[in-house]
Parts: C-alpha cells; sequence; structure tokens
C-alpha cells in the first residue's frame, strides 16, 4: 500500500508516521509498528517483490538477519549466498552476523 500511494506522489514521510501511530492504537500490545520498521517493510517488499528466487529464501531466515541483508547487501547473488548460510547452521555458530558484507572474507 505505502509503495503504491508513494508511486501516485500521494504519500509522504508525514502519513507514514500517522499510519505508524494509528496501527499501534489499533493493535495495542503488538508492537512493531513504528514508522522506521514501516519503511524497512517498504523496503523489503521492493527488494523481493519480483524476485522468484530470493522471495521464498526470506522465510527461512529471521526478520534481523533479513534485515542485516537488506541493508548490506546490494547484489543479488550475494544476498541468495547469505540466506543460504543463515538458513544452514552457519549463524548460529558464527560470531557476529554484523560482518555481513563487512569483509569480504565470509564470502569464501
Amino acid at each position: 500500500m505505502i509503495v503504491k500511494r508513494q508511486e501516485g506522489k500521494s504519500w509522504g514521510k508525514a502519513v507514514v508516521v500517522r499510519l505508524a501511530a494509528d496501527l499501534q492504537m489499533d493493535f495495542s500490545g503488538v508492537g512493531g509498528f513504528l514508522a522506521s520498521n514501516l519503511w524497512q517493510m517498504k523496503s523489503f517488499f521492493e527488494a523481493y517483490v519480483s524476485s522468484e528466487k530470493l522471495a521464498p529464501l526470506v522465510r527461512e531466515i529471521a526478520w534481523g538477519h533479513n534485515l542485516i541483508i537488506l541493508e548490506r547487501c546490494t547484489d543479488p547473488l550475494e544476498r541468495e549466498f547469505y540466506f543460504h548460510r543463515f538458513a544452514t547452521s552457519w549463524c548460529s555458530s558464527h560470531p557476529s552476523p554484523n560482518n555481513i558484507a563487512s569483509s569480504p572474507r565470509w564470502m569464501s
């Protein structure tokens, strides 16, 4: 919804802030409806909506790991690599997933 409305230039930052507040009121007790999270959800949608290969992989890992991959990897092959790595036991034994894309040695 945010993506379509912004294409028509009818929504901006103030509307998303208001939407976040409305969602927080309507779903009190449920977290995650901050404006910053809505913007992350929008970016997530835009990154994977047309990717038949990557879209199923995002379901395999935690939201936080998805955000790290989304923010630090721009190349679809690199994203796929990390999706597979996080979906295996690699992420549980790796000292810090924050090293993604900050050090090419993790690609080997």
